[in-house]
């Protein structure tokens, strides 16, 4: 069972000395390897005796030989060895091999074979990197007389060509076209007991750098081989780890998935949890693993939490997969790889919305090192819960929704009442929901109402409709989405409502409308604990006649949106009065007062129109950043911080660029402000201090209570000092006296 192939011969004929030099090398390089894996052989014991390398140069034929011993008959005699084809136990091994069922042969194999002497012969083929031996059937095998037992040799070490294609696959570290190995791997006992020793060795210092060094005599260069090695301790050092925490419902216990991909066994030592702003902490927090609690509430301070975790052991697992290359071999060829695991933990005792960040301390038990780069996501899959409802039928809606009804056109109706929804309460694609008055809509439990179809929620003044929420800031809020027809809202009350993500729309606005249009009016908005009180996008909407007060953020946010927003009121909201980002909108009537942020923010490249409007007490008057062009008549901007700012927000656009006309700019600690990328022009207006362009005037104002010009006390410019041009152009008004400031007040309009 023993190919006889002993040497490497280079005959070179009439060629140069620097060619001969180079066969020398090739010689001397193969050699070299074979030294160092016969080192190998002989620290793991499968080599008995030394064998030595001579060289020989003979002068006449020029060639280069490299003499081994193998099994000959004289090295067996010297060695006490045992050799024989017929011995029985060759026929016991082929038959465990070939015929022998997997019990049979897990039992049996290390009875006829010495285990220790095969888990170190695979070792050497791999740090070696040599598949030659490895890979075929073909095995020096000998008895030793003092266990009874088959051992191996190596019986040829080189270095393969450039791996083929599939070993770029992350990793894959063993191949093996030999059916000894592979009906032994294919146990994983058997795998991972070999693993162990591999691991052992390579961590040992005397193996990984004085042994190779030792070899530094014979070749400087020995990096060939450290590469191999540091190929395969890194398949075992570096394990991938990544996670997701995952809510599947409302109310769920949380699941903790750990996927780990590598050779080493890992721990699972603790979670570090960062909660959010205004979380509390919680009494107690643990993880369980197949109904078995591993982990415990160890330390809670401040916004932190620490979970700690008893000894849990991540084991790696491999898997055996046949290569498409596996088709032109004459034998069985399978690759050995690190197989991906998932493992879900339950995570009790928290909740999923006030968590901010999680981090994973996972150990490599062969190191006892800190993985690092342990990465995770978030998913909520109640988000897409509801995800079905969208095309469901109006008749199916009702029955799950008894609180609803079918009117005789088959519309969905919600009367007058009180009505509880504890889970969100989806409205079908191309249905039409209408809302009564006297209709009492409250949203617990994070839930939120949200329609695909057109709404008509329609209340009186003596009888509105009220939507609450329990503003908790999550969830609890109304939307209408997606939908080719126009949503009115007319005497609602909305207050309570937060933010929630639903079927994968991110829902900001306690009330919401997303790609679809809408008419606003008289309605009130307070309280809400989201990011808005009303969001507006890809939409054209009215917004008439609307109270926004005492919200914690926006009142209006308005993205890539055109239409109106008249005639409403803001009265302390924690943020920005007016908010638009890439629309086109005449904001005109409003009155804004003490806004936390900006009384109106104009940004992306928006090209508004800001028209008699009254923005008082705010952080900041009116600020337009970002390409913007709005055009800013007839306006009352005073007490503020700041006036008028312009500045570049995101590096993808540039400055604001305002014109401002015949507006008032008085009593803010600074009246306009600016940065490099940004321009702008103010012409025929007041303001404090003075400014530069045409018609300008530094007068103090004298207002009547609504902000419109005192008649009799107000100077002459106030009265008569604006630019008609600008009012013919954009509302077609011919006025025979222009006014600096409100051209009339609220009540009476244009």
């Amino acid at each position: 069972m023993t190919y006889y192939w002993f040497k490497r011969n280079f005959n070179i004929k009439n060629l140069s000395i620097l060619l001969f030099l180079s066969a020398l090398f090739l010689a001397l390089f193969f050699g070299y390897i074979y030294a160092v894996n016969s080192g190998r052989e002989k620290i793991m014991g499968i080599l008995p005796e030394n064998l030595t390398p001579d060289f020989i140069i003979n002068a006449g034929k020029r060639s280069v030989e490299w003499n081994t011993e193998k099994l000959l008959p004289k090295f067996l005699r010297g060695n006490e060895l045992v050799s024989d084809e017929n011995d029985a136990r060759l026929k016991t091994l082929s038959y465990l091999v070939n015929e022998a069922g997997d019990e049979e042969f897990n039992n049996r194999i290390f009875e006829v074979i010495d285990k220790e002497n095969f888990y170190s012969w695979t070792l050497h083929a791999l740090l070696s990197d040599s598949r030659t031996e490895y890979n075929l059937p073909e095995m020096d095998w000998y008895a030793d007389k003092e266990t009874g037992k088959l051992n191996l040799m190596p019986w040829d070490v080189n270095i393969d060509d450039a791996r083929p294609s599939f070993e770029e696959e992350t990793y894959i570290f063993e191949e093996a076209v030999n059916p000894l190995v592979i009906r032994v791997f294919d146990n994983y006992d058997f795998l991972s007991e070999r693993n162990e020793l591999l691991l052992k060795y390579m961590n040992a210092e005397e193996n990984n750098h004085s042994k190779l060094d030792y070899y530094d005599t014979l070749r400087q260069d020995n990096s060939i081989l450290k590469e191999n090695l540091e190929r395969l301790k890194n398949i075992f050092n570096n394990p991938e780890v990544s996670f997701t925490l995952l809510r599947e419902n409302i109310g769920a216990d949380l699941s903790l998935e750990i996927n780990s991909l590598g050779m080493s066994p890992l721990y699972f030592d603790s979670v570090e949890i960062i909660l959010k702003d205004g979380a509390s902490l919680p009494k107690w927090a643990e993880i369980y693993y197949l109904g078995e609690k591993v982990c415990d509430l160890s330390e809670a301070v401040d916004d932190k939490i620490l979970i700690q975790c008893r000894t849990k052991e991540l084991v790696p697992e491999m898997e055996s997969v046949v290569p498409p290359e596996a088709d032109g071999f004459d034998y069985p060829y399978k690759l050995y790889k690190a197989k991906k695991i998932k493992r879900t933990f339950s995570l009790v005792g928290l909740d999923f919305n006030m968590i901010e960040k999680v981090e994973l301390k996972i150990k490599n038990i062969y190191t006892n090192e800190d993985l690092t780069g342990v990465s995770g996501v978030f998913v909520d899959k109640n988000i897409f819960a509801n995800f079905k409802d969208i095309s469901k039928t109006p008749q199916e809606f009702v029955r799950e929704h008894p609180q609803f009804y079918l009117n005789n056109q088959d519309e969905i109706v919600l009367p007058a009442g009180i009505h509880t929804f504890s889970g969100n309460v989806i409205v079908p694609r191309n249905a039409k929901l209408i809302i009564n008055p006297g209709a009492n809509i409250n949203l617990v439990n994070d839930a939120s109402l949200v329609s695909y179809g057109q709404v008509i929620a329609k209340g009186v003044a003596d009888n509105p409709i009220i939507v609450r929420g329990e503003a908790d800031g999550i969830g609890e809020n109304f939307a209408v989405l997606d939908n080719d027809e126009v949503s009115e809202f007319e005497y609602v009350q909305f207050s309570g409502g937060g933010e929630s993500t639903v079927n994968g729309a991110f829902i900001s606005g306690m009330l919401a409308v997303h790609h679809a249009d809408s008419i606003i009016s008289h309605c009130s908005f307070a309280n809400a604990r989201g990011d808005d009180s009303l969001n507006i996008k890809y939409s054209s909407s009215a917004i008439q006649h609307n109270l926004f007060q005492n919200n914690s953020a926006d009142a209006i946010d308005s993205d890539f949106s055109e239409g109106v927003i008249e005639f409403n009121d803001f009265v302390g909201n924690g943020n920005d009065g007016i908010d638009t980002s890439g629309s086109s909108i005449l904001i005109q009537y409003n009155k804004i007062r003490n806004s936390g942020d900006k009384c109106i923010s104009i940004g992306e490249e928006s090209t508004s129109i800001i028209f008699n409007n009254i923005l008082n007490g705010c952080k900041i008057g009116l600020q337009i950043k970002d390409l913007s062009t709005p055009k800013i008549i007839n306006n009352v901007v005073v007490n503020n911080e700041i006036g008028i700012n312009e500045y570049q927000k995101k590096p993808i656009f540039g400055g604001g660029h305002a014109q401002v006309f015949n507006t008032i700019i008085w009593g803010n600690k600074e009246s306009i402000t600016f940065d490099a990328n940004s321009t702008i022009m103010v012409e025929n207006s007041a303001v404090e201090g003075g400014y530069q362009g045409k018609a300008n005037f530094s007068e103090e104002p004298e207002f009547n209570l609504d902000f419109t010009n005192s008649v009799g006390n107000a100077s002459i410019n106030y009265l008569t000092g604006g630019n008609g041009e600008i009012l013919q152009e954009f509302f077609k008004l011919n006025l025979d006296k222009i006014p600096v400031g409100l051209v009339k007040g609220f009540e009476s309009g244009i």
